[in-house]
């Protein structure tokens, strides 16, 4: 929040709109980025749940499969 904070003061005491423009830009770009990588991570998360389910279901029967014989 500091960072954020100290790029706020820097963007209102600059007097040249491009470079304001150009790091509101950046700053957009890395927020998207983010949340790029963050949307992958919970597909990954999500993948390795449902492989968990079913090996945790393949588990289960082949302990009802030992369990019978």
């Amino acid at each position: 929040m500091a960072q954020f904070t100290a790029l706020i003061a820097e963007l209102e005491a600059s007097s040249d709109p491009g470079e304001v423009f150009d790091t509101l830009m950046c700053l957009r770009d890395d927020v998207r980025d983010e949340q790029d990588r963050l949307g992958t991570l919970n597909d990954c998360m999500t993948q390795a749940e449902e492989q968990i389910k079913i090996k945790e279901e393949h588990v289960n029967v082949m302990e009802a499969e030992a369990n019978d014989g």
